[in-house]
């Protein structure tokens, strides 16, 4: 159905844009539960950041997971919306809000510097904004194109690890799975960061800007096929 035209033009108003609050009470249900699992249910005796420190990476590594797995799986089970630029960016901007909330405040009870916590930051939002792309391109289809889509995501994510695990070249498929890229970030405690790290997330973003310059081409493509 058609929305009312506006009062003062005469042509239809657009609908109002709105916060995705299922993904977001969604999304901290699972950062709570992470924390649980990570830290337990009681503090520890004798808090510190040798303490800590595992818990928030086992944290860490699971937002990981629910940004890469859960978020895409929710979202290609879900019916096809309108407008899958909006959706999918107002999603992308609510999960990497939410994670600024969490990352942060990790420096206090952490060893991690900062120049760590951003290059974490920036790696993890990163890899969102590639999964939105595809995401941004897969709902507009049903049935196998979600499915590709899903099986891209998880061959991104654990592929590599199988392949490292049949001892072939190693350091490369490390270096492509996030969760793996994750673990080495969060494992160098207060250590400088190698210059290699900066260049990894340079590449991630550039591999970013170019997923999404490909889907706005696509669906402008699209649209003209079908004006």
């Amino acid at each position: 159905m058609a929305s009312a035209p506006s009062p003062e033009s005469g042509l239809p108003s657009s609908p109002p844009l709105v916060l995705p609050r299922g993904l977001i009470f969604l999304s901290t249900g699972w950062l709570a539960m992470s924390w649980l699992l990570a830290i337990g249910f009681r503090p520890p005796i004798t808090p510190s950041t040798a303490v800590y420190t595992p818990a928030a990476q086992i944290l860490i590594c699971s937002i990981v997971i629910g940004g890469l797995v859960a978020w895409p799986l929710g979202r290609l089970t879900a019916d096809t919306r309108p407008k899958p630029v909006t959706v999918n960016l107002l999603d992308l901007i609510s999960l990497c809000v939410l994670i600024q909330v969490v990352i942060w405040p990790m420096r206090l009870v952490t060893n991690w510097s900062i120049p760590r916590l951003l290059l974490i930051d920036a790696s993890i939002c990163a890899w969102l904004t590639i999964v939105s792309a595809i995401l941004c391109l897969a709902t507009l289809h049903r049935g196998l194109i979600r499915s590709v889509a899903m099986l891209v995501i998880l061959a991104w994510l654990i592929g590599p690890l199988l392949m490292v695990a049949l001892n072939i070249n190693s350091e490369l498929f490390l270096s492509i799975s996030p969760l793996s890229t994750i673990w080495t970030q969060t494992s160098g405690g207060p250590a400088p960061l190698p210059p290699e790290a900066w260049v990894s997330l340079i590449s991630w973003w550039g591999i970013a800007g170019l997923g999404w310059v490909a889907t706005l081409l696509v669906l402008v493509r699209q649209a003209g096929n079908q004006g």
